[in-house]
């Protein structure tokens, strides 16, 4: 994780406020009074959006000054800092969803496998994760200094560029069922960008 990138990125406060493309798009799917686990945070845009519809929000990110601000703004939300992939938060049967937008290309291959794999037993049964991620279709791949399979360090930031299939594979392996699995533009659109990015919807 590129975590001294992604505190300087929220200490200048550049994030949108907005809630994503991605949470209004699934927002119909979730119900009030349900549990929600966010994966990376950061601003907690789309974790105020869930929490403003009635969901019971826990947001985690080590941006600290992120998490410091939300906490004073937003006392009816849960915000901790901590290191999503290996917080204590995963407890068996726990979260009716678990969001994961932007968050999972910036780890490892292999902390993913061990994300969705607590991800997964934290689920209550019939319980959905979302995710939203970077493709290896998308423009930025290749550009920088390669550090393995599928990664780069492009302008000082490290990005882990996803191979849909492999992910959908892996996730059948753990007992996910999917639900949606699609890869395409026009998902994550801000201000010129439009990157190739990855959803995926699964259940337990």
């Amino acid at each position: 994780m590129d975590k001294n990138y992604w505190i300087d990125y929220y200490k200048k406060n550049k994030a949108p406020k907005q809630p994503s493309l991605f949470a209004m798009n699934i927002i119909n799917i979730l119900q009030p009074q349900k549990k929600l686990l966010e994966l990376g945070c950061g601003n907690g845009r789309d974790s105020i959006f869930f929490a403003n519809k009635g969901i019971l929000v826990t947001g985690i990110d080590q941006a600290e000054s992120s998490i410091r601000k939300l906490n004073e703004e937003h006392t009816d939300i849960t915000f901790l800092l901590d290191d999503f992939v290996n917080t204590n938060l995963f407890n068996e049967n726990n979260y009716d969803y678990i969001y994961s937008r932007f968050s999972m290309h910036s780890i490892s291959l292999e902390d993913e496998k061990k994300l969705l794999n607590k991800a997964y037993k934290s689920l209550k049964n019939d319980g959905k994760i979302f995710i939203e991620a970077r493709s290896i279709k998308d423009d930025f791949y290749g550009l920088g200094e390669k550090i393995g399979k599928n990664e780069y360090i492009y302008e000082k930031h490290y990005r882990r560029f996803i191979e849909i299939n492999e992910t959908e594979k892996y996730m059948k392996e753990i007992g996910y069922k999917i639900e949606l699995c699609v890869e395409d533009k026009g998902f994550a659109v801000y201000k010129n960008q439009d990157p190739v990015v990855i959803r995926i919807i699964a259940s337990k």
